[in-house]
C-alpha cells in the first residue's frame, strides 16, 4: 500500500548527505539525496524511467540509478548538465581500472615532485600570452 506524504519521514538532519558522488561539486539549492531516495522507494518502480526536468546537480538521477531506474535529466544550466552527466554516468570496469591506474601514477609523480621540486612543464604557447598574463603568472599556469 502506498503511503501518503504525511506518513513519510522527511527528517534527514542526522543522515550523511555526501555519499557516492553527491559531494562532487557544491551546488545552490541542492536538496538532500535522501529526499528523492525516499520518494523513489515509496513510489518508484524498478526498471521504469524517471524524468527530472530541472535536474540541477543530478541528485535525483543518481538516486534513481541506485534504485534501479533509468533516469533522464534536463536543465538549461550548462554546469548542471555537466555535473549530472559526471555524477550519474556509470563506469565500466575497464574505465574504472584506467582511472585507478592514472591515480596511482599521479601519486608516484606527486611524491617525486615533493622531493625534487615542481617540474617545469612546457605548455603550448598561447597567442597573446605575454599580453594577457604577467611572466610570474605564466609560470604558475604552466604548473596547473
Amino acid at each position: 500500500m502506498i503511503k501518503s506524504f504525511k506518513e513519510t519521514e522527511f527528517d534527514f538532519s542526522v543522515e550523511e548527505t555526501s555519499y557516492l558522488s553527491h559531494s562532487l561539486h557544491p551546488y545552490p539549492a541542492k536538496f538532500p539525496p535522501q529526499l528523492p531516495k525516499r520518494i523513489l522507494q515509496q513510489y518508484g518502480v524498478k526498471g521504469q524511467t524517471i524524468l527530472d526536468p530541472f535536474c540541477g546537480s543530478g541528485t535525483t538521477l543518481v538516486e534513481a540509478r541506485i534504485f534501479g531506474m533509468n533516469a533522464i535529466g534536463v536543465d538549461v544550466n550548462g554546469l548542471s548538465v555537466l555535473l549530472s552527466l559526471v555524477k550519474a554516468t556509470s563506469l565500466t570496469q575497464k574505465q574504472f581500472s584506467k582511472i585507478e591506474a592514472f591515480i596511482s601514477e599521479l601519486k608516484v609523480q606527486i611524491s617525486k615532485w615533493k622531493t625534487l621540486g615542481r617540474p617545469n612543464i612546457k605548455v603550448k604557447e598561447i597567442e597573446g600570452q605575454d599580453h594577457w598574463f604577467q611572466k610570474m603568472f605564466q609560470k604558475k599556469l604552466r604548473f596547473f
